[in-house]
């Protein structure tokens, strides 16, 4: 299953918004979720909340081999790394690796630009 996922940081207010949408391999939509995170700290934040969101419906709805795309490349990076996180949001990366370590058979992360992002 492919998930996408999206998230947007507003600073004046520092709020967010996260979006996700998962597909299967023919494009048929099988889950989308949304939220508005508050009190976001900077704009990772809201990503790896998208991406959390999507992994935990991934769990609910029993997938076993994911392939999670964003936009973010910290969000790639932080997923694929063996070093420990000293970041802000080295709660939600550990969290991240939780989830995609003891939850799914097969998992991916990748990159996927903006621009071909545009349906999150």
């Amino acid at each position: 299953m492919k998930i996408s996922c999206n998230g947007a940081f507003q600073q004046s207010d520092r709020s967010g918004g996260s979006g996700f949408i998962i597909r299967i391999s023919d494009g048929a939509v099988i889950s989308t979720g949304f939220g508005k995170p508050d009190k976001v700290l900077e704009p990772i934040h809201t990503e790896l909340i998208s991406c959390l969101q999507a992994l935990q419906r991934g769990v609910n709805i029993r997938l076993q081999r994911v392939i999670l795309e964003t936009d973010a490349t910290m969000v790639v990076q932080v997923a694929l790394s063996s070093d420990i996180d000293r970041s802000l949001a080295r709660g939600l990366v550990l969290e991240l690796n939780d989830l995609l370590r003891c939850n799914f058979s097969s998992w991916s992360v990748v990159h996927n630009p903006r621009t071909c992002n545009l349906v999150v």
